[in-house]
């Protein structure tokens, strides 16, 4: 007997050991880690088959190297346990621009350089989720944000994604307007090197008047 309860003590030591380490690895109360950020799927709870209650709402425009803000709304408030999210540009997979926190409950992380993603500090049900996001100076393209939403541990949602928001150089560059390219050779308009019609005109009624005048002295002159 005196040999078995060692035994069963460590046997009990290491369950309890393994148990702690299957959570910390599997549950993640106090954020997403970075190993995350490429697939962006949680390591517990399951993908739920429900109508998507949350929303990421955004500006429809951003200027690079300047800040919007991006909420995460839920249906009826609906509240957010655990988050993962990052922006993207259209053509690409790594995240972009940096973070910073407005709400309580929530942290930046680094998936790639610092703060370019944030996620949970503790799962208590946030119902207010409002982000300041920074857009890299050099960035000039379309985006959009991209989120892993946990309604609790054992519920999650992925692939929420915004509407696209476009660049304001790519907005501000206004197609030229058709048509306008023509007008200075449209209608009665001519080129510089031939002149105006009004030009024209003029300097016709000039060589018509000389003529006149010509014509009457030399009928003048026969007379008298």
């Amino acid at each position: 007997a005196n040999m078995v309860l060692p035994y069963r003590s460590s046997a009990c030591y290491g369950a309890v050991v393994l148990l702690l380490f299957v959570q910390q690895i599997c549950c993640y109360p106090g954020g997403a880690p970075a190993s995350r950020c490429h697939n962006m799927q949680p390591g517990h709870g399951k993908l739920s088959t429900n109508p998507l209650p949350y929303s990421i709402e955004v500006p429809t425009i951003y200027t690079p190297g300047k800040k919007i803000t991006v909420r995460i709304k839920g249906l009826e408030n609906k509240a957010v346990n655990g988050i993962l999210m990052l922006a993207r540009t259209k053509t690409g997979q790594d995240p972009i621009g940096s973070f910073v926190v407005k709400s309580s409950g929530y942290k930046t992380m680094k998936c790639r350089f610092g703060d370019d993603a944030v996620t949970h500090e503790n799962s208590d049900p946030k119902t207010e989720s409002i982000f300041e996001w920074t857009a890299p100076p050099t960035v000039d393209a379309n985006i959009y944000f991209i989120a892993t939403i946990l309604e609790s541990k054992d519920s999650y949602w992925m692939g929420v994604i915004s509407n696209d928001i476009k660049t304001s150089t790519v907005v501000h560059a206004t197609p030229e307007t058709p048509g306008k390219k023509n007008e200075t050779t449209s209608g009665n308009a001519v080129d510089k090197e031939n002149g105006s019609p009004d030009s024209i005109g003029k300097g016709r009624l000039e060589y018509f008047t000389i003529f006149l005048l010509t014509l009457s002295h030399f009928v003048l002159c026969r007379i008298l």
